[in-house]
């Protein structure tokens, strides 16, 4: 986790690097990538503008502008994994496919890199991003990161543990976990590129959508799925007293529901047309996985 560390801060010093990464990743169609999501609005919110202006629209120059945002993200996303992982929490040993952080490192580097990365996740963010974008930027991701989102969801999760919840209460749950999450990644690539409010706003929805559509899908593949599939345990949300999709509606319904979540995030895409055809592989993608 240290030498991610390390070079993702040699990334953001070189610039050429970066660009060259970007642009092998556009050409990828592997959209597993961490910083997809806030990349990818941020493409399609720009495209539209420069299309306006009449400047050129090729990834390579833009690339780094908004890689700060997404950078910060992914970083914020890794720090929740790894405190997740530790034996106060899920106590799970493998994270895609490998011993995670505190089984390699033990508890106490663990909590650290989490909290470093915490806090160079807003780092990133003010050294890296347009300056005029910055407050914005980090009020977004504070938001999403803290107590009204994915850490006091945190706290909701553990304290429902091994007690029934509502679908309403597990709709709550699932919206501020990893919805916060992705709801503020596309909010990020939206307001990194200056997107209006009708371009935001269906940012918004569209995250919303496809968080909650994430968390069933992954809820059904716990259920479903190997280890070795999953690079994580499995079948572990049941043993712990978790609810879930699954135990609430069934393997059929959460599938069915995961499927109307997506649908209503690519109805969300609508208003922005063809560019949106990235962001509809990626939601796709996200319901129609197998690990």
């Amino acid at each position: 986790m240290i030498a991610g560390l390390a070079a993702l801060a040699l990334l953001l010093c070189y610039a050429s690097t970066l660009r060259g990464m970007f642009d092998q990743w556009w050409n990828d169609e592997d959209m597993s990538h961490g910083f997809a999501v806030p990349l990818v609005v941020a493409w399609i919110v720009w495209r539209e503008r420069a299309r306006w202006l009449n400047l050129p629209v090729s990834p390579t120059w833009w690339g780094f502008l908004f890689l700060a945002a997404a950078a910060a993200m992914e970083l914020i996303h890794t720090f929740s994994l790894v405190h997740d992982d530790l034996p106060a929490m899920d106590n799970d040993d493998l994270r895609r496919g490998r011993p995670t952080n505190h089984k390699v490192y033990g508890e106490a580097m663990a909590i650290l890199a989490g909290d470093a990365m915490t806090t160079l996740a807003f780092e990133v963010i003010a050294n890296d991003a347009e300056p005029i974008a910055v407050p914005a930027l980090v009020r977004e991701l504070a938001h999403a990161a803290g107590p009204a989102g994915m850490i006091g969801v945190q706290v909701l999760d553990m304290d429902g543990e091994n007690r029934a919840l509502s679908l309403t209460e597990l709709q709550r749950i699932h919206r501020m976990k990893t919805g916060a999450l992705l709801t503020a990644s596309c909010r990020l690539g939206a307001i990194a590129a200056n997107a209006d409010e009708y371009a935001l706003a269906a940012m918004t929805d569209f995250g919303r959508h496809l968080g909650l559509a994430f968390q069933i899908i992954d809820d059904v593949l716990d259920v479903t799925s190997t280890t070795e599939q999953m690079g994580k345990a499995t079948n572990k949300d049941a043993s712990k007293g978790k609810n879930t999709y699954p135990v609430l509606l069934g393997l059929e319904a959460s599938r069915a529901e995961a499927k109307k979540q997506l649908a209503a995030a690519l109805d969300s895409l609508k208003p922005l047309g063809p560019a949106s055809d990235r962001l509809n592989t990626l939601a796709r993608f996200v319901v129609e996985r197998d690990a």
